[in-house]
């Protein structure tokens, strides 16, 4: 009479079981590591843009408030850098006149959307344009 074959000895797994559990286990390591070097970059990113955001709302809301408490119009300064420790980022403001708005007496309209660009030096496609509507008598002939 013969024996039936089996699959696992009595003392533990065959060889080509272990190599396989092994295997298996690589390949899931590799897949969770990727996964999370993906999410990684993506915070990153994320992180990237909320200083942007949080830049060129600060600066807009400063230029804001300095013609506010000072009532006289704004310094003619187009461009600019960010202190420390976003000093890698670069700030600029142009203000184009809306025509579909109330015009004054000489045809000219009574408010700009002034558009605020944060960039990010050395970064490609890292930038951020945020704009608002100000009346012209805030803004700088030069801008």
């Amino acid at each position: 009479m013969r024996r039936p074959v089996k699959l696992a000895s009595r003392q533990g797994l065959l060889l080509i079981e272990a190599i396989l559990s092994a295997a298996v286990i690589g390949v899931g390591l590799v897949l969770i590591s990727r996964a999370l070097s993906g999410q990684l970059h993506v915070l990153q990113t994320v992180q990237d843009y909320d200083a942007l955001l949080s830049l060129a709302q600060g600066k807009l809301l400063e230029l804001e408030s300095q013609h506010l408490s000072s009532g006289k119009p704004l310094p003619d300064i187009r461009e600019g850098t960010f202190e420390s420790p976003y000093q890698t980022y670069h700030w600029s403001v142009i203000a184009k006149g809306r025509l579909s708005d109330p015009l004054d007496a000489n045809g000219n309209p009574l408010t700009s959307e002034v558009t605020l660009t944060v960039e990010q030096e050395g970064q490609i496609g890292r930038t951020l344009q945020l704009s608002a509507i100000w009346p012209n008598d805030w803004i700088p002939a030069g801008w």
